[in-house]
């Protein structure tokens, strides 16, 4: 089981991309830390043969969004929840 940023996200594309989907961030207590966002064909090509059981995109869509609400909203995320099984050997 995993959960993996989705490029719905709030500040996915923001910041100074350092490799294609992959941001750092120069705000919030992350900041400097890389961020990777994914889309559906980034997870499908990370878990290449495995069988998924959950592949679900959970998108969180912030009608107001105050500065540094990252800070103190119960909601801050869009991800993506993964469960899969790795192919037997």
């Amino acid at each position: 089981m995993v959960t993996l940023k989705s490029d719905k996200a709030d500040l996915a594309g923001q910041g100074v991309e350092i490799e294609p989907g992959t941001f750092v961030h120069d705000i919030g207590d992350e900041s400097g830390v890389p961020h990777h966002y994914f889309n559906e064909a980034g997870i499908r090509d990370l878990f290449a043969g495995w069988e998924f059981l959950v592949l679900a995109e959970q998108v969180i869509t912030h009608l107001e969004r105050p500065d540094r609400f990252w800070e103190y909203t119960p909601f801050p995320f869009t991800n993506w929840g993964i469960v899969a099984k790795k192919p037997a050997e």
